[in-house]
């Protein structure tokens, strides 16, 4: 059985266009996760704490983002799938801050 890659070792040989030995997960995230600390991939991974403290920052920042947008448009997204059954989201939009072919609704 060949051993397996550690998370640092199978990024690190994505970014070289090498083949890992399988796909990592959080490549993408990665990059931004590294640059939001202003280290290097390598520094990114070499604590769990560099990741989870770069992946929380990202989450919040995108939420908040999300929150502004909803409230300037009036947008509103309701939760209402049944238990068990998969998730469900509605969005309701006043009329006017949408368009279809290029034509306000």
């Amino acid at each position: 059985m060949t051993p397996t890659m550690t998370p640092l070792e199978r990024t690190l040989t994505a970014l070289g266009q090498k083949e890992p030995d399988r796909v990592p997960l959080f490549l993408l995230t990665t990059l931004h996760g590294a640059k939001e600390l202003n280290l290097s991939i390598k520094e990114y991974f070499s604590t769990s704490e560099n990741v989870i403290k770069a992946q929380i920052r990202l989450q919040e920042r995108e939420c908040n983002k999300s929150k502004e947008i909803l409230s300037i448009t009036g947008i509103t997204i309701t939760e209402n799938g049944v238990p068990g059954n998969g998730a469900r989201f509605e969005m309701m939009a006043p009329k006017g801050v949408w368009r279809t072919s290029g034509k306000s609704a």
